[in-house]
């Protein structure tokens, strides 16, 4: 969350070597293809970002990994660590 009541969804994915390119070719193409405005994201060499508005692209962009020394940032590295291959999550209500 960005602040108390202010959450900020996306979708957090690691890029595999060498498909950047590929991937926000990729990405270009089935928002283009959805009819609606395309999703805010950022592909990089290692991570793809997408969000539901730039200001909340912007803010996870910022905070990438200041969560990782937190218990559930730990909970986290330990399921993978344990082969778990992708996660979801959702902020109880």
């Amino acid at each position: 969350m960005q602040a108390p009541g202010q959450e900020a969804p996306m979708v957090i994915a690691r890029v595999q070597p060498g498909k950047r390119e590929a991937l926000a070719s990729a990405l270009d193409g089935l928002f283009a293809g959805t009819g609606e405005p395309a999703l805010p994201y950022s592909v990089s060499d290692d991570l793809m970002v997408v969000s539901n508005s730039a200001s909340s692209l912007a803010w996870a962009l910022e905070h990438l990994g200041q969560g990782a020394g937190s218990p559930f940032g730990a909970a986290i590295q330990e399921r993978y660590a344990r082969g778990v291959g992708w996660s979801a999550s959702m902020r109880p209500r």
